[in-house]
């Protein structure tokens, strides 16, 4: 899912983060493995949302209460970078290599 603006507005897209449903994965398919493959072939992505910041090291030392919805969020969001540098080629390549990715990863 990728949010939208309102009519009106135009938003400055760095970084598009979607979320993976893992009920349309294939067996022995996750979050991390799909990350590796395309950063193996040269498709920059990274972890998406980074919702379980009470386990950063400076809330070490305090009390804190886990969230099991935060911590399925992070299992399953990625992030691929979006910018004006990108050009045409190497777009193409990311297309290629995404639909390839998900393609063997989806049931």
């Amino acid at each position: 899912i990728v949010s939208r603006p309102r009519d009106g507005l135009a938003h400055a897209y760095y970084r598009l983060a979607f979320r993976l449903d893992p009920a349309h994965l294939a067996p022995g398919w996750d979050r991390t493995r799909a990350m590796a493959l395309l950063n193996e072939a040269g498709v920059p992505c990274f972890v998406g949302a980074c919702p379980e910041l009470y386990r950063e090291g400076l809330y070490r030392n305090r009390d804190h209460v886990t969230c099991p919805a935060a911590r399925a969020l992070g299992e399953v969001s990625l992030t691929l970078l979006v910018h004006p540098t990108l050009d045409d080629a190497f777009l193409s390549h990311c297309e290629r290599v995404i639909a390839e990715v998900f393609g063997q990863a989806s049931r």
